[in-house]
C-alpha cells in the first residue's frame, strides 16, 4: 500500500544520503587533511622504515581522495608485510581496504579482507583506538549493525579523545541509528578539533539532512565550498536541500558541477548541458540513466551504488533497492 511505499523510498533515501559520507562516502579532491594524532601509546614499536611507511600511508588516507586513498593502502599493504605484529600497520590498513572498497569496488572481498584486518588488529591490542576505529567502521559499511559500531566507536574516543576519525564515523553512526542530536553534538567536537575541516561540515551537512533540517543542512554543504571548492560530492548532497527548498534549477546546476569536476569528457557534459537547459532535475537523472545504459552496451557493468541513486532520483524507487543490495559496502 501507499504507506509500504513510502516506508521503502524512506530506506532509499537513507542509504542514499549516508552511503556517501561513510568510508565511501569522501570523494573529496583536497590538496588533504591535517596529520592524525601520533600513535597510540599499546602499539608495539616498528622499525624506522615501516614507520615512516605507516605516517605517509595515514596522511594520504587523511587526503579522502581516489587516487591517495589507492596509494594509502598500498603502502599500509607494504608494512603489514614488514611489521605483521603491528597494530597500527593493520588498523590502518583495514581503514584503508574499506575507503578504497567505497570509491573503487572490489564487492564482498574488500569487505572481508578489511574486516579481517580489523579483527587481526583487535587481537593483537583489544585497547587500541584505531583499531576499534577500524571495528566501527566495518560494522557500519560491512555489517549495517549501527549499535555495534556506536559500541566501538565510542571506547576508540574514551580512549583517544583527539583522534577525529572516530569522533566522525560516530557521528556517521548515532545518524544511522536515529539519533540525530548526539550525532551532532559528536561532529561538532570533531570540529572543535579541527575547525576549518571541510569534510567534518560535509558530514555535518549529511546529518542535517538526514534530521529533516534542509535549511541548516544548506548552510553547512556551503561552509563546506568555501573551504575546499573542489569538494565533490558535497555538489551532489546539496542538491537534495536545494530541491526541498524548491530551488530545483540550482540543484541541478550543483549536479551539473559534480560532474564537471569528476572530469566527465566533454562531449557527455555537452549532453549534459543540454538535458539540464531542456528538463532541469529530471534531465540529469534521465541522462544518467542513458550514460549507464551506454557502458552496458560496451560491456562495462556499472557499480551498483552509482545506479540506484540514478534509478532512485528518476523516482524508479524499487528498481533501486533491487541495485542497492547488490552493493557490499554501504
Amino acid at each position: 500500500g501507499p504507506s509500504r511505499v513510502k516506508h521503502r523510498r524512506g530506506l532509499v533515501r537513507t542509504a542514499l544520503v549516508l552511503a556517501v559520507a561513510g568510508a565511501l562516502g569522501w570523494l573529496y579532491l583536497a590538496s588533504g587533511e591535517k596529520r592524525l594524532n601520533e600513535t597510540s601509546p599499546a602499539t608495539p614499536p616498528v622499525s624506522d622504515s615501516v614507520g615512516r611507511l605507516v605516517l605517509e600511508a595515514r596522511n594520504l588516507w587523511g587526503q579522502r581522495g581516489i587516487d591517495s586513498v589507492r596509494r594509502a593502502t598500498d603502502l599500509m599493504e607494504q608494512a603489514v608485510k614488514e611489521a605483521p605484529e603491528s597494530t597500527e600497520a593493520r588498523a590502518w590498513l583495514a581503514l584503508s581496504l574499506i575507503t578504497r572498497a567505497s570509491y573503487l569496488g572490489g564487492g564482498a572481498e574488500a569487505c572481508t579482507r578489511a574486516a579481517e584486518q580489523a579483527r587481526r588488529a583487535l587481537a593483537l591490542d583489544p585497547d587500541d583506538p584505531i583499531a576499534l576505529c577500524a571495528a566501527g567502521v566495518v560494522a557500519i559499511q560491512v555489517d549495517f549493525d549501527a549499535r555495534r559500531a556506536i559500541a566501538a566507536l565510542e571506547r576508540s574516543v574514551a580512549l583517544d579523545p583527539k583522534f577525529v576519525p572516530a569522533r566522525q564515523f560516530l557521528a556517521e553512526a548515532l545518524t544511522i541509528a536515529g539519533e540525530h542530536a548526539s550525532a551532532l553534538a559528536m561532529i561538532d567536537q570533531a570540529l572543535a578539533l579541527e575547525p576549518l575541516s571541510a569534510l567534518l561540515y560535509g558530514v555535518r551537512g549529511n546529518i542535517l539532512l538526514r534530521a529533516d533540517r534542509p535549511l541548516a543542512a544548506l548552510e553547512a554543504y556551503e561552509r563546506v565550498l568555501v573551504l575546499e571548492p573542489k569538494f565533490t560530492w558535497v555538489y551532489r548532497n546539496r542538491a537534495r536541500p536545494l530541491v526541498q527548498l524548491g530551488r530545483e534549477r540550482e540543484a541541478a546546476e550543483s549536479l551539473y558541477t559534480e560532474r564537471l569536476l569528476l572530469r566527465e569528457r566533454p562531449e557527455h557534459l555537452a549532453t549534459l548541458r543540454a538535458a539540464i537547459d531542456g528538463d532541469g532535475l529530471a534531465g540529469y537523472w534521465r541522462w544518467r540513466l542513458d550514460r549507464y545504459a551506454a557502458l552496458r552496451e560496451q560491456g562495462i557493468v556499472p557499480r551498483p551504488f552509482p545506479l540506484a541513486e540514478a534509478l532512485a532520483g528518476a523516482g524508479q524507487t524499487e528498481t533501486a533497492l533491487v541495485e542497492l543490495a547488490k552493493s557490499a559496502v554501504c
